[in-house]
């Protein structure tokens, strides 16, 4: 257990006096970041200003290689499957394995995603979609109207933790 006094203690002290706490190493992980930094950011070419070393560095894009991402896991929790991931770790797999059908903006706006259209009657009870066209999942199967519903079916089932369902059965498309 910490006690009070423990928290106005400088980083590291602890491990000094031979003890060791959560809060001694989250502080000294806070403190190496921040004195770190300036030496990330030179590594990483943020303090070169000349304009031939940058152009020498940087050619032109290429297709193909591959991009190693880490995350942070959430044990057993995790999931790839879009309808009942929860944590930021499956939303960072999920955005990266499938598109959505409207994308939402950082400014919350809406832009076409794998629907290009979407226009409501004139009760908003009845929505007319409008599918991109030369979609292929990855087994070779065309992108089409069922899947769409089969996802909505998805959504507004009991098994997912989508945040668009509202009540069990509430979602009926046609």
């Amino acid at each position: 257990m910490t006690d009070r006094q423990d928290l106005d203690r400088p980083p590291g002290n602890d491990i000094l006096d031979g003890r060791f706490s959560r809060g001694g190493l989250l502080k000294g992980a806070a403190a190496l970041g921040v004195g770190m930094s300036p030496l990330l950011a030179a590594a990483c070419g943020g303090g070169s200003s000349s304009s031939t070393a940058a152009s020498s560095s940087v050619g032109a894009p290429r297709r193909g290689g591959q991009l190693k991402l880490g995350f942070v896991g959430g044990g057993t929790a995790e999931t790839v499957d879009p309808f009942i991931g929860e944590t930021p770790i499956d939303e960072g797999r999920i955005q990266n394995l499938y598109d959505p059908l409207v994308i939402v903006n950082p400014d919350l706006t809406t832009s076409p995603g794998l629907a290009l259209e979407w226009n409501p009657n004139s009760d908003a009870t009845v929505y007319e979609v409008k599918l991109r066209d030369g979609v292929v999942f990855h087994n070779g199967k065309s992108f089409g109207a069922d899947d769409v519903i089969y996802s909505i079916q998805q959504m507004a089932s009991r098994r997912t933790s989508a945040p668009t369902r509202s009540s069990p059965g509430s979602t009926s498309p046609t």
